[in-house]
């Protein structure tokens, strides 16, 4: 009887902490959806400014047809605004990685509790066929 009752115990608190880790998994997979979402965007924001490089680069070629007086102004302020776009890429590629940093360690927690919750579900049924033993051998 007190064997039973404890392995009552042990199942409910295994019971509870499996529902822990499906809490966490819920968590874990809405991080993930967002952080896709944030890849999304920010892949979106790097060919829009590759897209507009590329243009600042037809408009210095075309200026570079024009008069010489007026090219060296352009081409500065062309010069300029493509540095500024080199640097926001490059901002935007460091996000990038820091994201899909994250995405590998949210990918490796979800995969670490899945091991945790096939864990906790062989336990939950090992206690329970042990409790049934124990049952029916206090019984016979």
């Amino acid at each position: 009887n007190r064997e039973t009752e404890r392995l009552l115990e042990k199942n409910r608190k295994l019971a509870e902490e499996n529902n822990h880790t499906r809490r966490q998994l819920t968590m874990h997979k809405e991080a993930e959806g967002e952080l896709a979402k944030r890849n999304h965007a920010y892949l979106k924001t790097i060919q829009s400014l590759i897209a507009k490089l590329k243009a600042v680069e037809t408009v210095k070629k075309d200026m570079e047809r024009g008069g010489k007086n007026k090219e060296e102004s352009v081409i500065a302020q062309y010069r300029m605004r493509m540095k500024l776009l080199q640097d926001t890429v490059e901002e935007s590629y460091e996000q990038l990685e820091v994201l899909r940093q994250e995405n590998e360690d949210k990918q490796s927690e979800v995969s670490r509790l899945h091991a945790i919750k096939e864990d906790l579900g062989m336990a939950i049924l090992q206690s329970a066929e042990e409790a049934k033993k124990n049952f029916s051998g206090i019984s016979a």
